[in-house]
């Protein structure tokens, strides 16, 4: 598998069983108040595989999702 669509199907998995769940749309808010600018169309792209992120937006998603940069990228 494209380790980009496995990343993001890491991402999307997590933001799924964040209690309460999140939504998309949240998870971008939640990524803006982390100071990563997000919007839906990034979290989209994301969850798919068509965007690469750096480091400190890896860091802060992770954060964002209450798991491990290691859980999400291995």
């Amino acid at each position: 598998m494209n380790p980009n669509k496995l990343f993001g199907n890491k991402v999307k998995a997590a933001r799924k069983r964040v209690t309460p769940t999140l939504s998309q749309k949240a998870l971008a808010k939640r990524l803006t108040g982390a100071g990563v600018v997000a919007s839906v169309a990034d979290i989209i792209e994301i969850e798919a595989g068509k965007r690469i992120l750096n480091y400190f937006e890896v860091t802060a998603l992770a954060s964002v999702l209450n798991t491990t940069t290691h859980h999400l990228l291995t």
